[in-house]
């Protein structure tokens, strides 16, 4: 449909005409969503539009709010006469955003990444690229040694880290496989000599392999011990990125080292927390968001199904709040933070809508960000999954393959292309 720009008390309508199944001329106006008030609207523009049920806080098409209204969806932006002044600002405006991007991304795994998979990604607009080293999974698929599981898996990233220089994505190497047979780096007995000095064999190896060519080094980006009752930050985590970082600067001093306070790195861990007492000029802070885990992991290791977002004591609001004291932190240090990890199992009602508040806030604040995961390697996470049964009650649904075509995926190109939506 068309229609024409106009203004009253403040906002932004869309006024328009129709002809009636009886040949009678209707004049309407519909106010603009708020997820367009990016544009530079001037009254008395001809714009093309849409327009459908939607609430004001989510992405347009995506939302399934109960308290939606009749919005107008411009399909084009609007033309205007050209200012050189304004071209000037604008000049300037995008100049200063290229200077101090922050990088949007995606995590790969080896089971389903390529190096065909990394030109498509750059096609979405893929800044950062998380590629996660899994020498267990493969070592358990292909009934190979850990070590040799490992060097396959070093070779696979060298490929991936490759080609990321070849297309202009910042290539970040992630290292969280910290297990040896039944001992992984939840138990106490992992963080005894034993088993420290074999993982800083491994990251002898990454360090040997990847020396100048990636972004970040991350090594083990949620730590944390399980006891009989609680869960506690590892005792020696300072002391193993210590030695870690200063494994990597043997060969290289230009990427950075990622650093991650427990336990599990948390948006909440940052409140109280004091710096690693680690002196280096290109380190970076990260924590994961997957607050609440009834809701992100609802169906994993027990947990009931069918919890909705938002829930009565989270929602946007609650997110903005959490990464608020992490921008706080960050502000008080002067590091600057990464974002490694976030989503919701897909079978989630409102996963979408989750994500899409997570991303704004992450956007609002400045730090960088990386969706997990693209084709990972469990469909619960996989954005090209999507509910096949959304009118049954929500603890029955379950999950279908629909390729790169579902809204989630699409939602997410949108992010990646676009950047922030505030």
């Amino acid at each position: 449909m068309n229609g024409e720009i106009i203004k009253n008390n403040g906002q932004w309508l869309i006024k328009y005409t129709y002809l009636t199944d009886d040949k009678e001329t209707i004049s309407n106006d519909l106010p603009i969503h708020p997820y367009y008030k990016k544009y530079n609207w001037t009254v008395g523009d001809l714009v093309k539009f849409q327009y459908a049920k939607e609430c004001d806080k989510h992405y347009p098409h995506l939302c399934t709010c109960l308290n939606s209204k009749l919005y107008a969806l411009p399909v084009e932006e609007p033309k205007s006469k050209f200012e050189l002044w304004l071209f000037i600002i604008t000049l300037i405006a995008f100049i200063l955003m290229l200077s101090q991007a922050f990088g949007q991304g995606v995590t790969i795994m080896s089971n389903s990444g390529s190096k065909a998979d990394v030109a498509y990604l750059k096609q979405c607009n893929v800044q950062n690229l998380r590629i996660m080293l899994k020498p267990l999974d493969r070592a358990k698929k292909f009934k190979i040694s850990p070590d040799s599981a490992f060097k396959v898996e070093l070779n696979w990233a060298l490929r991936l880290v490759d080609e990321c220089n070849v297309q202009g994505i910042k290539p970040v190497i992630a290292f969280n496989d910290l297990s040896f047979d039944t001992i992984t780096d939840e138990m106490p007995m992992y963080w005894t000599d034993n088993y420290l000095n074999k993982t800083y064999t491994y990251i002898e190896q990454i360090g040997a392999k990847f020396a100048n060519k990636v972004y970040i080094y991350e090594v083990l980006s949620e730590p944390a011990i399980k006891l009989a009752d609680t869960v506690i930050s590892p005792p020696r985590l300072e002391e193993f990125y210590i030695k870690s970082l200063a494994i990597i600067r043997k060969r290289d001093n230009k990427g950075l080292f990622m650093l991650t306070p427990g336990p599990y790195g948390l948006p909440t861990t940052y409140g109280k927390f004091l710096p690693f007492n680690i002196m280096d000029s290109s380190l970076i802070y990260n924590f994961h968001m997957y607050l609440p885990f009834n809701y992100t992991h609802q169906g994993l290791r027990g947990r009931p199904k069918g919890i909705e977002y938002p829930l009565p004591n989270f929602n946007a609001d609650t997110i903005l709040k959490r990464f608020k004291a992490v921008k706080k932190w960050s502000d008080n240090y002067g590091y600057k933070i990464y974002l490694g990890e976030f989503n919701a199992v897909r079978w989630s009602k409102n996963s979408s809508a989750y994500v899409q508040d997570v991303i704004n806030a992450a956007n609002l604040y400045g730090f960088e960000w990386c969706y997990f995961a693209y084709k990972p390697n469990f469909y619960a996470w996989n954005p090209f999954f999507d509910i096949a049964n959304p009118t049954k009650n929500p603890s029955k649904y379950y999950l279908k393959n629909y390729g790169i075509d579902t809204q989630h995926w699409l939602m997410l190109i949108y992010y990646l292309q676009n950047g922030s939506n505030n």
